[in-house]
């Protein structure tokens, strides 16, 4: 206790000047922490905006993948669909916003249904529609599903068949309409049965 008081020498720091110090060294600690949680708090919101951002950056890419795949599909089948890139692309944003399926898997399910080349513009809007309710009926992908219903509509008397072993029923009156419509050569009007 000698040691902290000046017992009259001036050179001896005086006991304020011990509290004084003791006091600004909790003070500065306190802020150091402060600043501390801050910086802390700073880095996880940059870590959470870069992972934002990179999962931005793959939806994009899987965006620019699906279309380019479409655009493919419907130049190796020469456009047999009839529709356009933009027309298919309209309509996989409207279908988005009604089912709630992603545009881009709705592209890839139109790039495959390109393939089928004896379904055309009258009838492949709602072949896509009725893939994707196959889809989410039988809880299978949408591409499953596209080659399922694609290859019925490429041959609607086969196809009747090979849908009903997956589940999908025809009254005899479609089965017999559909078979009416091929002996006609009438492939779109089988194909709207299906």
């Amino acid at each position: 206790d000698c040691a902290r008081t000046n017992l009259g020498d001036p050179e001896m720091p005086s006991d304020d000047v011990y509290v004084n110090l003791v006091t600004e060294t909790k003070k500065s600690v306190a802020s150091l922490a402060k600043y501390a949680v801050a910086i802390t708090a700073a880095m996880m919101a940059v870590k959470k905006g870069l992972a934002i951002a990179k999962d931005l950056q793959d939806s994009y890419f899987k965006q620019e993948r699906a279309e380019a795949k479409l655009q493919n599909a419907l130049k190796a089948t020469n456009y047999a669909v009839g529709l356009s890139f933009g027309e298919m692309k309209k309509y996989a944003t409207q279908m988005q916003k009604t089912t709630g399926i992603g545009d881009e898997l709705i592209l890839g399910a139109q790039g495959l249904m390109t393939t089928f080349t004896q379904v055309g513009k009258e009838v492949f809007p709602e072949a896509i529609k009725a893939a994707a309710d196959m889809s989410v009926m039988f809880g299978q992908y949408l591409q499953q599903a596209v080659i399922q219903l694609g290859t019925a509509l490429n041959d609607p008397i086969a196809g009747v068949g090979r849908l009903k072993k997956i589940g999908v029923s025809f009254s005899e009156d479609q089965t017999a309409s559909i078979k009416k419509f091929m002996d006609q050569n009438d492939v779109m009007s089988a194909q709207a049965v299906i």
